[in-house]
């Protein structure tokens, strides 16, 4: 039985029809063909074909929207090796079939006399395969709040200071006005956005970086900072929250300085 529902579907109801040169079949079979051993046991070479289809079609797209909408929702969540593979045959066809721009929207594996299968491929120029993708998405009443205005493909870090944060900053320098709005403020991090299905493992790993952010937004000497910054210390100092709805309302360019 096909395995075709595990990756998503973007090929809508094509009627099949030949392809003019040059030979899409040979080009996705080309395409594929380095990845196959390193897919799951339970996938069928249908099923490989299909996922190459779509890490195709994905990079094909990438070609023709804007930067700001080149987005890595289509595979975050998927599994891995699935995931890495998908990352790579996308970098593969920009890299290697660049210049071939039609996208696959449908194929057949048929047997020939010799007892192999035969693989067709139909393909559709962008106009019409994005027509298809946009009539495709009315009928099904799609409404993502990911791709309302402004929406920023990153996923925010929140950290609010503790009273035990306030502590420690009184014993390095109790001329300090702890209670001012600057000590109070609440702090967001911007991070990849690959890191929300992993965020709760992620962070005991990376703390380091926010800990020492903090510190030294109140205290420029390192030499005044805890020497033993451990993440259960992180957690009794700083209340944190993650959050995957990041949207910018202005309509000029953001400013970014550098970062530590």
């Amino acid at each position: 039985m096909s395995q075709r529902s595990k990756v998503l579907s973007l090929f809508g109801d094509a009627k099949p029809r030949p392809n003019e040169h040059p030979n899409y079949s040979d080009l996705l079979n080309d395409f594929v063909q380095p990845y196959e051993p390193r897919f799951p046991k339970d996938y069928i070479w249908e099923d490989v074909l299909q996922f190459g289809a779509n890490a195709w079609n994905l990079a094909t797209m990438e070609q023709f929207l804007p930067p700001e909408e080149h987005r890595s929702e289509t595979y975050r969540n998927m599994p891995e090796p699935e995931k890495t593979i998908m990352k790579q045959m996308i970098r593969k066809k920009a890299d290697t079939y660049g210049k071939y721009n039609r996208f696959i929207v449908d194929f057949t594996l048929d047997e020939s006399p010799n007892g192999q299968d035969k693989l067709n491929v139909v393909t559709q120029e962008k106009e019409k395969f994005f027509d298809d993708m946009r009539s495709e998405m009315d009928e099904l009443g799609f409404d993502d709040e990911e791709d309302q205005e402004g929406y920023i493909d990153r996923i925010a870090l929140t950290l609010t200071r503790k009273q035990p944060f306030y502590d420690w900053l009184n014993t390095v320098d109790s001329k300090k006005r702890v209670e001012d709005a600057a000590y109070k403020e609440t702090k967001i991090y911007l991070l990849d956005e690959d890191i929300e299905e992993n965020a709760e493992a992620w962070l005991p790993q990376e703390f380091h970086s926010f800990f020492e952010m903090e510190l030294m937004a109140s205290v420029h000497y390192e030499a005044d900072w805890p020497t033993k910054r451990t993440y259960k210390k992180f957690r009794e100092w700083f209340d944190f929250s993650f959050s995957s709805m990041v949207y910018d309302m202005e309509n000029y360019p953001i400013y970014k300085q550098g970062i530590i």
